[in-house]
């Protein structure tokens, strides 16, 4: 299975659809957001253009996103989790989230967030939690600020992630 993840939409339209048009041809069923969709008539384009689930976090330009009433999207307000084959995801929009709250994530597999916009992965282990190494990611910005506009593709099959430049 495939997983896109998203972050720092920031109300563009024109990108999303880049986003849910690559989305489509890659079969994919599940995107992630790490936050900063915009404002409800962006989470609808989503909605209306993607079949699949949808699950975002809320981020700091995120406005009554909070309310969103689909059984195909679920809204965290700060820490997202979800499992899919065997694997625990987490995803929030500012990375500080993750070591601020470390003993919520002592059984991720990966880690999302976005907010700063620039595409990164690393891997990270943590002794006094005893966790395993995992991988933290930033899928970039798909507004196109400040860094160009990117989004990420996650194989849960081998592991994975691919940055795509819209």
């Amino acid at each position: 299975m495939k997983i896109a993840v998203i972050s720092d939409c920031h109300d563009n339209i024109s990108r999303i659809k880049q986003v849910l048009e690559i989305v489509k041809n890659e079969k994919i069923d599940v995107i992630i957001s790490c936050g900063d969709l915009g404002n409800p008539s962006t989470i609808d384009e989503i909605i209306n253009n993607f079949e699949g689930k949808f699950y975002t976090c809320l981020g700091n330009a995120d406005i009554g996103l909070d309310n969103i009433n689909n059984k195909n999207v679920k809204v965290f307000p700060k820490i997202g989790l979800i499992k899919l084959e065997g694997k625990n995801i987490y995803f929030v929009h500012k990375k500080e989230d993750i070591y601020l709250n470390l003993n919520e994530f002592k059984n991720a597999d990966i880690i999302f967030y976005g907010h700063d916009h620039k595409p990164w992965i690393e891997t990270i282990k943590i002794k006094n939690l005893k966790l395993k190494n995992i991988y933290i990611a930033n899928p970039g910005n798909v507004a196109g600020l400040i860094y160009p506009p990117t989004f990420a593709i996650y194989n849960l099959e081998n592991n994975k992630l691919k940055l795509i430049k819209l």
